[in-house]
């Protein structure tokens, strides 16, 4: 990109001295562009949304499971999209997206100075969410409420001690 800038810095220069004209003053410089998020920040936010997404899926899934919408066809979908998030989260909180490292995350510290008390929480998601497939996948409407409650309790124990309030 600076040898792009320079090559067109170099010939708006120039074209003055080829066309017999002397020019008046140098080009202003181009204002730099603005400085990419660095990458833990990134992972942070890609963090967040899938966090988010979970969020609604958590929602949309207890509407039917309360009655409020009647898509028993659904529960597919969202204890898929429960199960594959579920299943990314160990890679989500590399070195370098910790709060001391980046600006904005809802992710505490102990994460990072507890990772066996972490993976062990992720891994109680995981195996709620399979869980939560399983009866999905049978069109087991009874199996997905009483499993849902332990997708739900799995979350809450997690973001007890490894995130911050909102």
């Amino acid at each position: 990109m600076r040898t792009l800038s320079l090559i067109v810095l170099a010939t708006l220069v120039a074209a003055p001295a080829q066309s017999g004209k002397k020019s008046k003053e140098a080009p202003a410089e181009p204002e730099p562009a603005a400085a990419p998020a660095p990458e833990g920040q990134k992972m942070a936010d890609y963090r967040h949304n899938l966090f988010e997404s979970l969020g609604k899926h958590m929602k949309l899934s207890s509407m039917i499971v309360k009655g409020q919408v009647d898509l028993p066809a659904d529960m597919k979908l969202h204890a898929h999209a429960l199960h594959g998030a579920a299943l990314s989260i160990p890679n989500l909180f590399p070195e370098g997206t910790d709060p001391a490292s980046v600006e904005e995350t809802d992710a505490l510290p102990s994460i990072w100075e507890d990772p066996e008390g972490f993976k062990a929480a992720t891994q109680k998601f995981q195996d709620a969410t399979a869980k939560l497939v399983e009866a999905a996948d049978a069109g087991d409407l009874n199996a997905f409420k009483a499993n849902f409650g332990a997708v739900g309790a799995s979350c809450g124990n997690c973001h007890r001690s490894y995130r911050k309030d909102d």
